[in-house]
């Protein structure tokens, strides 16, 4: 084989390689593409995740403005509940003392009734043996003027 037939199957081969360096270059190119619309993508992912990450952000605000007013209303809940129920232990104490002052003012008349009765029923044995003794009267009265 001579130097100029060596020359040109060398050429040959380097004209296949340059044409498959191509054909690769032209891949990488399309690949290059790809990755790009695939970074594109991403980019766009990245840009949405941004978006949720700042509704994460105020739904989490919101969560600890709820909680804050939460804890406002446990507080007063337990506050009111406190002061309520002073308020009924001494509404109670109020009417157990009226209760007692009422029983008291029922055994007194309770009494006053028994002494009146006592009585009542002692004038009218008087009174009854009065009218008893004086029909008597009334009738030996009467047999006198027939």
């Amino acid at each position: 084989m001579k130097v100029n037939e060596l020359k040109v199957a060398m050429d040959a081969q380097f004209a296949e390689m340059k044409a498959q360096f191509a054909e690769a270059d032209q891949r990488f190119a399309q690949v290059d593409q790809r990755f790009e619309r695939i970074d594109q993508r991403f980019e766009r992912i990245d840009q949405r995740f941004e978006q949720v990450d700042q509704r994460f952000a105020q739904v989490d605000d919101r969560f600890d403005k709820v909680d804050e007013r939460l804890d406002t209303m446990d507080a007063r809940i337990t506050s009111e509940g406190i002061a309520t129920r002073r308020h009924f232990d001494v509404v109670v104490e109020d009417v157990k003392s009226d209760i007692r002052l009422l029983a008291s003012a029922v055994a007194a008349n309770t009494t006053a009734l028994e002494r009146h009765i006592t009585t009542s029923l002692s004038e009218r044995k008087t009174v009854s043996a009065a009218l008893d003794d004086h029909e008597v009267r009334l009738t030996v009265l009467e047999r006198h003027r027939s």
